[in-house]
C-alpha cells in the first residue's frame, strides 16, 4: 500500500517506462529484462473505476508487446502475460507452480503445456518452477517428490527448445532455494538426449514422450489427482509412474 504506480493508460507513462526499461539494458553487465504480475484480470488498485483499470489493463500488455521490439536480441521474460490461445508473444514466461492444477496464473496443466510448448518453440526463455506454493511452505519430502515428478515430467512432455528452457523444483517459494540452487539437484547429472517426437496420448489419460538416450520416457496424466514421472536411462525413476 502507498505505492506509485505509472498509469499505463497513458501513452505517455508508457513511453517514459520503456525509455527507462532501455536504458537500463544498455549497460553490459544486464542480460535483460522481467516484468512481474502481468497477468491482466488479476491487476487491480484501490479507488480506480473500471474503464480507468481496463486501459492500465490493456497499456501494460502494450508496454510488454513493444518492449521486445526495443530491445533486440535481449532477454524479456514477464509472467502470465499471454494465455495459450494468444497470438505468439515477444517475451518468454516465468511458470509459477509448474506442474500444479491450477497454477499460479490460473492455467490447467495442460494450457501450461500447450504455452510452454509454443514459447519454447519459438526460442523465447521459459523458467518452470514446481515444488512449495508459498514462502515457508516447506513441503514434505513426499509431497516435494509428487510435486517434481508431475512438473519435470510436464516440462519434457512440453518441451520444444531446450536451449532456452529451464527447470527447477523446491520445497520453499523463495529466491535462495530456487534457481540459485538448480545445478544441485541429481537430475541435471542424468542423460537425455533430444526427443524420438512430440508426445503421444496413452491410455488412462496419460501423455507420454521417450528421448533418445536409451529408456528415457517422461509420463504425465492430466487430470486429478496429476501423476507424472521420469524413467531415465540408468533405471533411476523420478516421481510416480502408471
Amino acid at each position: 500500500t502507498g505505492q506509485h504506480i505509472f498509469d499505463f493508460g497513458l501513452e505517455a507513462a508508457r513511453r517514459v517506462w520503456i525509455s527507462v526499461a532501455v536504458a537500463a539494458v544498455a549497460h553490459d553487465f544486464v542480460d535483460g529484462l522481467f516484468i512481474d504480475k502481468a497477468r491482466e484480470s488479476s491487476v487491480s488498485f484501490a479507488g480506480v473505476g473500471s474503464s480507468r483499470m481496463a486501459a492500465w489493463r490493456a497499456g501494460h500488455s502494450a508496454v510488454i508487446d513493444a518492449i521486445a521490439g526495443e530491445i533486440p536480441g535481449e532477454v524479456v521474460l514477464n509472467n502470465a502475460h499471454r494465455m495459450p490461445s494468444a497470438r505468439q508473444p515477444g517475451a518468454g514466461s516465468l511458470f509459477e507452480r509448474w506442474g500444479q492444477q491450477t497454477d499460479h496464473n490460473g492455467l490447467s496443466l495442460i494450457a501450461d503445456i500447450g504455452l510452454l510448448s509454443s514459447l519454447s518453440s519459438h526460442s523465447l526463455l521459459v523458467l518452470a518452477r514446481s515444488g512449495g506454493i508459498s514462502p515457508g511452505s516447506h513441503v514434505s519430502s513426499a509431497q516435494l517428490q509428487s510435486a517434481c515428478g508431475v512438473g519435470l515430467a510436464a516440462f519434457l512432455v512440453a518441451l520444444q527448445g531446450p536451449s532456452t528452457s529451464y527447470y527447477s523444483c523446491a520445497h520453499d517459494f523463495s529466491w535462495e532455494a530456487e534457481w540459485m540452487q538448480l545445478l544441485d539437484d541429481p537430475i541435471y547429472s542424468q542423460p537425455l538426449g533430444a526427443p524420438d517426437g512430440n508426445a503421444a496420448q496413452q491410455s488412462g489419460g496419460w501423455l507420454r514422450r521417450s528421448f533418445s538416450s536409451g529408456t528415457v520416457a517422461a509420463w504425465v496424466k492430466l487430470s486429478q489427482p496429476l501423476q507424472g514421472c521420469v524413467v531415465w536411462a540408468t533405471g533411476e525413476v523420478s516421481g510416480d509412474c502408471p
